[in-house]
């Protein structure tokens, strides 16, 4: 048998053998694609057990789960007209209806700009003096500040 002869010096088969252990640790598998103690180790501290009586397709859901689920991501658009009542020295309110809205809702609310460049520029400036909106049970105030607005804007309320 022949006798195997390398060209590589000492130092550079210590650094390929520690890079091979570093990648072993790094990845969880060895040379030879079989996990290492360390990743068998995690993987089971990581498992989570069978509870009996359950399974993938079971429902297990509260009632007050499913009505909080179903509750959830409702999207109103509202219109707010050019009718305003003075609130305080230069603000303006509105109270418009929105079906279904709670006061408990949390929400997002965005404008909803027109196509045409020139209206949408109005409608953000109209949407940038708007201090304040509240959620009340079916219905929401609105608040702007300064002269009231002239044009009526879109907003989308998502809860």
């Amino acid at each position: 048998m022949s006798e195997y002869k390398s060209s590589h010096k000492g130092e550079e088969i210590d650094k390929a053998v520690d890079r091979v252990l570093n990648l072993t640790d790094v990845t969880g598998l060895g040379t030879d694609k079989i996990m290492n103690q360390k990743a068998v180790t995690e993987k089971l501290y990581a498992k989570v057990d069978k509870i009996e009586g359950k399974g993938l397709s079971s429902n297990d859901f509260t009632t007050e789960m499913k009505n909080k689920l179903s509750d959830s991501n409702k999207s109103y658009l509202v219109s707010i007209d050019r009718v305003w009542s003075a609130y305080a020295e230069d603000i303006y309110m509105q109270i418009i209806p929105v079906d279904g809205i709670k006061e408990t809702d949390t929400a997002i609310a965005f404008v909803e700009t027109s196509g045409d460049e020139n209206l949408a520029d109005r409608e953000l400036e109209i949407w940038n003096r708007i201090k304040n909106i509240t959620i009340n049970n079916g219905s929401i105030t609105v608040y702007v500040k300064g002269k009231i607005p002239g044009i009526s804007i879109k907003i989308r309320i998502k809860t």
